[in-house]
């Protein structure tokens, strides 16, 4: 089912006003204005890729300017760009329009405006206003917002990108944000480990300077143990990363392999190319377990005829159980099926074969 989108934008004269977009998508999704937001930046050299979501949420709750908050999050390069907005705003503007029910995907309007690529101060026209950029190695490091000179309607507002230009990492959704005194409780706590950490390791030190007598040439020899114990520690976890890595690479690739060596390839391909060209579509990823088969295909322009495309693949023998996932992009989908048609017979294996009978003469 298709939902509409909308725009929440704030001006002088009206305050929030709600204004639905001509554009429908798979999720109830609101886009709020640059006026909403206030904008962070953090460095994050040196971050991996998987750490990415939580280093955001947890950057989130510390820097989070409201006591109820909602966020949008992306990193380019080594840099942590945040939006934050006040949930209960969003959330009152909602229940005045009536749509207090529903669950908004929410996403900041300049994740769907692309910014400049040079470096350097730009600025850059959003919905009531404009935001100065300031752009380095590709990502936002500082963004002002000024309100327009003149009152502007929803239909002068830029046009907007279908799909944000970076990956966004907190999932859209509004936040239960921590408070100021949670917030101020969690660094009380961590300073008094710390401080409970430095209490021990000072007994230790002084117990050992009593039993040695000699003090300064103990604490020489234990920052250089301590120094090679963090040296082999790291050298350590570097081999067991790369063997856990290339453990996960074969293995993935075996059981791909497994997967999808009971299908005839070609001709399933054959099949599907005829029914996709038809529809103007294209495939863009394509994935086999057994006798399951995934297809994402991407629309050569313009949007997808989904129950045109959807009736073609059920047409193709030897194809069952055709079922159409949710994407939020009508340019492009994804479908699941059932291939049993195109299953080829395999050989059983050498051992399994019957031995070769000599005759009798």
């Amino acid at each position: 089912m298709l939902h509409l989108a909308y725009r929440l934008r704030t001006d002088a004269q009206e305050g929030a006003r709600l204004s639905p977009l001509p554009r429908k998508t798979w999720r109830p999704t609101l886009i709020l204005s640059r006026s909403l937001c206030v904008f962070e930046s953090v460095p994050c050299t040196g971050l991996a890729w998987h750490e990415r979501s939580k280093f955001a949420r947890t950057q989130a709750a510390r820097l989070a300017p409201f006591a109820r908050y909602g966020c949008n999050a992306a990193v380019v390069g080594s840099q942590l760009m945040l939006w934050f907005w006040d949930e209960t705003e969003v959330s009152d503007a909602l229940h005045a329009a009536g749509l207090g029910d529903k669950d908004f995907k929410r996403i900041v309007e300049p994740l769907l405006t692309k910014p400049p690529v040079s470096d350097g101060v730009h600025e850059v026209q959003s919905s009531a206003g404009t935001d100065r950029l300031t752009i380095s190695n590709g990502a936002i490091v500082g963004s002002t917002w000024a309100p327009a000179q003149k009152p502007s309607s929803p239909e002068s507002d830029p046009p907007l990108q279908l799909r944000p230009w970076a990956r966004e990492l907190l999932g859209g959704a509004g936040l239960a944000g921590a408070t100021a005194e949670q917030i101020t409780r969690s660094i009380d706590a961590q300073k008094f480990g710390s401080m409970l950490c430095g209490l021990a390791l000072l007994l230790t030190t002084t117990y050992a300077a009593f039993r040695g007598g000699n003090y300064l040439g103990m604490v020489r020899q234990v920052a250089e143990l301590e120094s090679q114990a963090e040296e082999a520690d790291r050298k350590l976890g570097n081999l067991l990363s790369l063997s856990k890595s290339n453990s996960t690479d074969s293995h993935w690739i075996d059981s791909y392999s497994k997967q999808g060596a009971g299908i005839r390839l070609d001709t399933l391909l054959d099949k599907l190319g005829l029914v996709l060209e038809q529809n103007g579509v294209v495939i863009s990823e394509l994935e086999i377990r057994g006798q399951e088969v995934r297809v994402a295909a991407r629309s050569a322009g313009g949007e997808i005829d989904l129950p045109r495309l959807l009736s073609g693949l059920t047409a193709i023998p030897g194809v069952n159980d055709v079922q159409l996932r949710d994407n939020v992009d009508l340019s492009q989908a994804t479908f699941n099926f059932q291939a049993p048609g195109f299953m080829a017979l395999l050989s059983p294996p050498p051992e399994a074969r019957e031995p070769a009978r000599t005759p009798i003469k």
